[in-house]
């Protein structure tokens, strides 16, 4: 005996995604945001995302002489370097690319807020040089 299928009901399901959308693909429906990275002479705290989201990586080029690090932060609004503490901190190597794509990304509950700085230690507000560091961070 064959397997039968209700086709009222799986022609009810097409109705729940018009044709206008797109597929769902890893990262959930549609494509992920960028946000560009042109470093200056600062500590760089920038406000990414206010609210929920999701961070899934980064694709950075340090053109400098020495390490930089980025840290991605959990945060309602600009981080502040020396103060407030990151969930994640990644090591940028001097004069290197660092690429990195999480398929499932990292969720952060009250934004999304980076800076990047010249030292490893947590709260560290070590300036960086100008166009230093270039690239884009990925979030959702």
């Amino acid at each position: 005996m064959g397997v039968q299928f209700n086709t009222s009901e799986s022609s009810s399901l097409n109705s729940d995604y018009p044709k206008t959308m797109s597929m769902p693909n890893q990262f959930g429906f549609g494509a992920l945001e960028a946000y560009m990275v042109l470093s200056s002479a600062t500590t760089n705290e920038a406000f990414i995302k206010k609210g929920g989201g999701t961070f899934y990586g980064i694709s950075l080029t340090n053109t400098g002489a020495s390490d930089a690090f980025i840290r991605i932060f959990d945060k309602a609004s600009v981080p502040v370097s020396g103060t407030d503490t990151a969930v994640m901190t990644f090591a940028l190597q001097a004069d290197s690319v660092y690429n990195l794509v999480l398929p499932i990304g990292v969720g952060l509950v009250n934004g999304l807020g980076v800076n990047i700085t010249g030292a490893a230690a947590v709260g560290d507000d070590t300036v960086i040089a100008a166009n230093q560091v270039i690239g884009s961070v990925f979030w959702k």
